[in-house]
């Protein structure tokens, strides 16, 4: 039996600190076979990635995961509730046995009588009052529903994952065990440089200083080569894209997923009266976060008007020997299908070909946004990468 862990992750990029989650990992469990679930070319806060799926995956590998598979679209570019439950789904489809996640502020146990905290009926109830009394959108009405009921509220994103990965795994009667890393560096969202950067910071000096920090020795070369042949997210031009498609469709925003009759309306505000450059950083009010309002820009673009919890689908990215072994000893018990080639999915069911094309043209856009654009149909055409 192998000691298979899996971690949920966006790598947008890998950086050391990614490295150091997978060093604690292997200390802890020495033979574990690692499993990266990670989102594709878009991620959970409403951005597409700054360097393509197979990229990150072949870094991931060469930085000691064993397979790399995607938590595919519109599932990583959801809320943390269903990010978290969806790649819970997809570790326990994988054969996983443990999920490690990081921390960040918080104690497990903290963290865990939170998990349980969002489950009761007087939680909920607190939300709903917060809601009534103040001009504030849900997530500040569910923090300070917990701080009314003695709970240390989550403030990092790891944390408030970290809440979501538990409840998951409570909710869904998987039998996966949980261990934590804490973050070490800088937190999250911090803008400082140094060795063990935050991935905000490490893509914001890139941008404006064309130079990629904080990142593994073994990824630098994977990185440079893509750098040179400009395949990155070219910000300006995905910015100009999202302001002139919101433009064109703004009616449609209303139905969206998660959306509003508000949201609709900041958008159109933003879309007509910002240049392109300051088009995403002006999505926010009081109400809604700039990550939900990106969100559902993508949602829009995408056609999506609901998101369950359970894909039926991951595409595998790569994987090396140990990743091979793993896919073959759980082939019958894997209850998801595994696409490495576009014919995989000939007699796939209709809600999985519909995840699945709604991946491709993620994929055909994303290849339109680069610094050097490629051919979209060239994203029907990706292997995995073998190690």
């Amino acid at each position: 039996m192998q000691d298979v862990v899996g971690i949920i992750c966006e790598y947008n990029p890998f950086h050391n600190g990614h490295r150091y989650q997978i060093d604690q990992i292997r200390r802890k469990i020495p033979n574990a076979t690692i499993v990266a679930i990670m989102s594709g070319n878009i991620v959970q806060r409403g951005e597409f990635a700054l360097f393509d799926k197979y990229t990150r995956a072949k870094v991931a590998l060469e930085c000691g995961a064993n397979a790399v598979f995607e938590l595919p679209y519109p599932y990583c570019g959801s809320t943390a509730e269903i990010f978290a439950s969806a790649g819970v789904h997809l570790a326990t489809r994988l054969g996983c046995e443990q999920l490690f996640f990081g921390t960040e502020e918080l104690q497990l146990k903290e963290i865990e009588e939170i998990a349980k905290a969002v489950e009761t009926k007087e939680l909920e109830d607190r939300i709903k009052e917060e809601l009534k009394s103040k001009e504030i959108g849900f997530i500040q009405a569910k923090s300070n529903a917990l701080k009314s009921l003695g709970y240390n509220v989550p403030r990092s994103s790891n944390d408030m994952l970290a809440v979501e990965y538990i409840r998951a795994i409570m909710k869904g009667g998987s039998k996966l065990k949980y261990g934590t890393v804490v973050r070490q560096g800088a937190s999250y969202n911090s803008k400082e440089l140094g060795p063990l950067m935050s991935a905000t910071a490490i893509r914001k000096h890139f941008y404006e200083d064309n130079e990629l920090l904080s990142v593994p020795d073994e990824a630098r070369a994977i990185y440079s080569d893509a750098i040179d042949k400009g395949d990155f997210l070219n910000t300006n031009v995905s910015n100009q894209f999202l302001q002139s498609y919101s433009l064109l469709n703004i009616k449609s925003l209303p139905s969206t997923f998660d959306s509003s009759l508000e949201i609709a309306a900041i958008v159109r505000e933003a879309s007509q009266n910002t240049v392109s450059s300051g088009f995403i950083d002006s999505l926010s009010s009081k109400s809604y976060t700039n990550a939900r309002i990106k969100r559902v820009l993508l949602y829009n673009l995408f056609g999506i008007t609901k998101v369950d919890f359970k894909p039926r689908v991951t595409f595998l990215l790569g994987m090396d020997k140990k990743g091979r072994e793993l896919l073959a000893s759980n082939k019958e018990k894997q209850g998801v299908c595994i696409v490495t080639k576009h014919s995989n999915l000939k007699h796939a069911s209709a809600s999985t070909k519909k995840i699945a094309e709604t991946v491709y043209k993620v994929d055909e856009i994303y290849n339109t946004l680069l610094k050097s654009p490629r051919i979209p149909s060239q994203a029907y055409k990706n292997k995995p990468i073998l190690k």
